[in-house]
């Protein structure tokens, strides 16, 4: 019943629409960190390594349930090519505000984890167009009554580069660096084994 509860005020509006969407989501995310915990342990990975792995995945899996889970009971293909009419109607409609804040919000953990394993910005803000696009074409093929739309390819696009540099912008004053922290790596051992006398 919380847990409900908090999906339903963290999605306000939008409960109706993408709420069995979320909780799938947050169960997700909870598998993955058991899992990256254990991948932690055997691979011998320090906590920063295993974070940045788990924040990775986790923001692909989202990206995808989010994507292209149909909250619409209707079929069929819809592509829509007219920018900013979501953004548009922002003024007059709470629930279109809702879409626009919640495409650019669902990109932002996957560029916050592109910064955070140091790829540049130019090749983050890249790779989460394509990624857009493919999440696009993926719901226009896949006739699930989902509107493909030119106005989610700006907005994730806009996610992608907000959560790098809000990301980049924490690394550098938690530690002085884009760069990630590179692990120990253990001795390693001669190819030549020594006799003992």
């Amino acid at each position: 019943m919380f847990a409900a509860g908090f999906v339903a005020a963290l999605l306000g509006p939008l409960d109706y629409m993408f709420g069995e969407t979320l909780r799938v989501a947050l169960t997700v995310a909870i598998v993955l960190a058991v899992f990256m915990a254990f991948a932690a342990r055997v691979n011998g990975w320090g906590f920063e390594r295993a974070a940045r792995n788990w924040l990775f995945v986790t923001s692909l899996v989202t990206i995808v349930l989010f994507t292209q889970h149909s909250p619409y009971e209707g079929t069929g293909r819809v592509l829509d090519l007219t920018p900013f009419g979501d953004l548009k109607a922002a003024r007059i409609s709470v629930h279109r505000r809702d879409l626009v804040l919640a495409n650019i919000a669902l990109f932002m953990p996957f560029g916050a984890a592109l910064a955070w394993r140091g790829t540049r910005l130019v090749k983050t803000v890249a790779l989460g167009v394509s990624l857009s696009v493919l999440a696009e074409v993926l719901q226009y093929a896949g006739g699930n009554g989902r509107i493909a739309q030119l106005e989610d390819l700006i907005y994730n696009t806009l996610g992608t580069g907000l959560g790098w540099v809000l990301a980049a912008a924490c690394l550098w004053l938690v530690r002085g660096s884009l760069t990630p922290r590179r692990e120990p790596q253990p001795p390693r051992r001669s190819g030549t084994p020594q006799l003992r006398s």
